[in-house]
C-alpha cells in the first residue's frame, strides 16, 4: 500500500507542469517549466505550502469549515510577494478542480481586499493617512 504524499509536497511538482492560464504567466511562458518557481522567496514558498493545506480544509468542511478556510487563505495572502499570487490561484485547481479555481479565487480576493487596509494598518499605523 502506498501513502498519498501531503499537497505541501505535491505542489511543487504540479506547478512546474500546470498549464499556468494566468495573464502574468501568458507573456512569460519562458517561466514556465522549472523556472516557474524561481520569484518564490523562502517565506512566500512557506505561505504557498500553508495556502493549498487551507484549500484542503475548504475541500474536507461543512459550510462553516469552507468560510473559515477562505478567511485563512484570505489571509495568508498577505505573506507572499504580490507578483507570486498567480501561483497561488493555480495551485487552488492541484487540490480541487480547475473548475473551482476561478470561484475560490474570486471569493479569496474578496476576503483579502476587505481585510487589508486593516491588516496593513495593524503593521504600519501610519499607512493610509496623509
Amino acid at each position: 500500500m502506498t501513502r498519498e504524499h501531503p499537497c505541501c509536497k505535491t505542489v511543487w511538482p504540479w506547478l512546474r507542469g500546470a498549464p499556468l492560464d494566468d495573464p502574468h504567466w501568458k507573456g512569460n511562458r519562458e517561466a514556465h517549466g522549472a523556472r516557474v518557481l524561481a520569484p518564490l522567496t523562502g517565506q512566500d514558498s512557506s505561505a504557498l505550502a500553508a495556502f493549498v493545506h487551507v484549500i484542503e480544509l475548504y475541500a474536507r468542511s461543512d459550510a462553516r469549515g469552507r468560510v473559515a478556510a477562505l478567511r485563512a487563505a484570505a489571509a495568508l495572502l498577505f505573506a507572499p510577494q504580490e507578483k507570486t499570487w498567480p501561483l497561488f490561484k493555480e495551485a487552488i485547481a492541484h487540490v480541487l478542480d480547475w473548475s473551482d479555481r476561478a470561484q475560490l479565487w474570486g471569493e479569496i480576493e474578496k476576503l483579502c481586499e476587505a481585510s487589508k487596509f486593516e491588516t496593513i494598518q495593524q503593521v504600519d499605523p501610519t499607512w493610509g493617512a496623509e
